[in-house]
């Protein structure tokens, strides 16, 4: 009887050994799959998504230098891209891109031109407080709300449709002209701009007669990196980054 009663303990003392490897087992299952996981799963899209996309050979409006922003194609909410210093007073630009932008730059100076960058990537939060204070001013001048922030879109951008918050803009003035008006369109710099802009992938973004196209002003200062092969196609033919994107398509 005793050595049938110790053959029975040594069976459940077996069986309760194995039940309790199998439940560590299963436990540790659960904690790798509901905690680990997900957390090694968001570090590999964290740098898939700071590596830099290939350029396309043929231009389309799903590569990110061809992404539109206006007031019918606003940036989602929270958009963040990646930038690079353009100097030292702190001015920023898509990190993709702003090699193109250095070469450009420095073509201006081997002219013996001046040319300044006196804006570039502006934060959603920036953007927001500049359309405030344009809002600001024109109900000072005497309009309700609504029509003061409709005169305030015609200068400064909605927040949320600023290509500035894209990362791919920059205003580009003269040393010795750094008036955002017309005039600044006669300038050697903006001359030479208009010229050669696009030989590093670059569009007048806002060009004279287009507005009704792109919902801005003329601004002889500003603009846009799309690449090379999509801008000799825009700049070439005078047409927008709208009207090219709608021929894509």
């Amino acid at each position: 009887m005793r050595v049938r009663r110790r053959k029975q303990e040594d069976f459940w003392f077996r069986c309760m050994t194995i039940l309790s490897v199998c439940c560590v087992f299963a436990f540790s299952a659960v904690l790798y799959f509901y905690f680990v996981a997900p957390v090694s799963s968001q570090e590999d899209t964290s740098i898939s998504d700071t590596s830099t996309p290939p350029h396309p050979s043929v231009a389309g409006a799903s590569s990110w230098e061809l992404t539109l922003v206006n007031a019918s194609s606003p940036l989602p909410e929270g958009f963040s891209p990646p930038l690079s210093s353009i100097d030292s007073r702190g001015l920023q630009f898509d990190s993709r891109a702003i090699s193109f932008l250095q070469e450009l730059l420095s073509a201006m100076r081997d002219e013996g031109l001046s040319p300044l960058v006196c804006s570039a990537y502006r934060p959603a939060e920036t953007q927001k407080r500049l359309f405030a204070q344009e809002t600001a001013s024109f109900v000072e001048q005497g309009l309700s709300s609504s029509q003061a922030v409709e005169a305030a879109k015609q200068a400064v951008a909605y927040p949320g449709t600023s290509e500035h918050e894209l990362g791919l803009a920059v205003d580009i003035v003269a040393i010795d002209h750094q008036t955002l008006d017309d005039s600044y369109a006669q300038t050697p710099e903006a001359k030479w701009l208009r010229e050669h802009c696009a030989e590093y992938g670059f569009i007048l973004r806002y060009p004279s007669g287009k507005s009704e196209i792109t919902g801005v002003m003329f601004e002889p200062w500003h603009f846009r990196y799309v690449g090379r092969e999509a801008a000799v196609q825009i700049m070439s033919q005078g047409i927008t980054l709208e009207e090219y994107l709608s021929s894509s398509s």
